[in-house]
């Protein structure tokens, strides 16, 4: 049972990653961190990967912007993620315009 459910899990994964690789591309992000769901929340709620060894001190301006940006975007399908931590330290650290974060 464990395994058809860890397979639907999966599936749904590799969904989400098909539907938005394009703008995943434009975030300059190794492939490690999207590799799998458990290593995309590791690098939203740490800001570093790992496997990859890639810290977000490593992109430039305009992937920083586009990763903001997508991070701001997904917030609602992030909900239990600590994606907040991750998008002010963007906007801190590449000086980029600031989310209207509402307090959860």
């Amino acid at each position: 049972m464990g395994f058809r459910r860890d397979g639907k899990r999966k599936r749904i994964w590799d969904k989400w990653r098909r539907a938005h690789w394009d703008v995943l591309l434009q975030t300059g992000l190794p492939d490690d961190v999207f590799e799998d769901e458990a290593s995309w929340y590791f690098f939203i709620e740490h800001g570093y990967n790992y496997t990859a060894n890639f810290t977000v001190d490593q992109l430039t301006l305009a992937q920083a912007n586009v990763l903001h940006d997508f991070l701001v975007d997904q917030r609602a399908m992030l909900s239990g993620v600590h994606v907040d931590g991750l998008i002010l330290s963007l906007e801190a650290q590449f000086g980029l315009a600031r989310a209207a974060l509402q307090q959860s």
